[in-house]
């Protein structure tokens, strides 16, 4: 099963102003969020081949285990994606929020189709 991003997508308002976003072309100013979870997944993927575990640097950071899972998943995006994001180039709908979201898309595709 491929991973497919509009299986998540449902028809929130969020989503529908998402793909009208997509269908225009547009383009996003820089993602402060954005940056800011790329930095903090990088320290704390760092944590975690120290040998920290989820559960240690929630606790640590005042966050819980399933947000450090989540958003470390966004420590290595491809050297171009990550461009788009520090020059704030990348397509509007390129959130913190999308990315995670599309990545648990992602795995559970992956668990789908190993069955």
């Amino acid at each position: 099963m491929r991973c497919n991003a509009r299986r998540w997508a449902g028809s929130s308002k969020s989503t529908e102003r998402q793909l009208k976003a997509i269908a225009r072309g547009g383009v996003a100013k820089v993602d402060e969020i954005l940056n800011r979870n790329v930095v903090k997944a990088r320290h704390w993927f760092e944590a975690i081949k120290r040998g920290e575990t989820f559960a240690e640097v929630g606790a640590r950071e005042g966050t819980s285990k399933r947000r450090v899972q989540d958003v470390v998943d966004l420590a290595l995006p491809a050297p171009d994606i990550l461009k788009q994001i520090i020059s704030g180039t990348q397509p509007v709908y390129v959130t913190s929020d999308f990315l995670i979201k599309l990545n648990r898309v992602c795995q559970g595709a992956g668990r789908i189709s190993e069955t």
